[in-house]
């Protein structure tokens, strides 16, 4: 349930870094900003990927999960929560923003901060976790 689960999160991951370098491409003055959100989504995915990992292999070894059963709750609260933060990240990179239909980074100096400090914490406990 948890590979399954980290599979869904890769995608959403996936999905909200190609708006943050769809951006990139087509906002000058937002460069800076959606490289840094980039980085930070390219940073998540792999801890994501290292845990579908360590989860497929948890359910090779024995045929059902071996993971402990807190591990498995901590994780499924941690993915729950990285889960609505992406969504709620690609819901503002969806909606163009600008003056006259111009496209402008959708997300201020301090929620950008924010977000990347909360995905980052989120990105360090999962590898806790992983490592426990």
């Amino acid at each position: 349930m948890i590979a399954a689960s980290v599979i869904g999160v890769i995608q959403l991951t996936s999905t909200v870094a190609q708006a943050c370098f769809d951006y990139f491409t087509q906002v000058g003055g937002a460069r800076k900003a959606a490289q840094r959100m980039k980085n930070q989504l390219a940073a998540l995915q792999i801890v994501l990927e290292k845990l579908e990992e360590v989860a497929n292999d948890c359910n090779d070894q024995s045929g059902s999960q071996s993971l402990p059963q807190k591990k498995l709750d901590a994780l499924g609260d941690l993915l729950a929560q990285c889960t609505t933060e992406l969504e709620k990240l690609e819901k503002k990179l969806k909606k163009p923003i600008g003056w006259k239909g111009s496209l402008m980074w959708p997300l201020k100096e301090k929620e950008m901060e924010r977000t990347l400090q909360y995905l980052s914490g989120i990105r360090d406990s999962i590898s806790q976790v992983i490592e426990m």
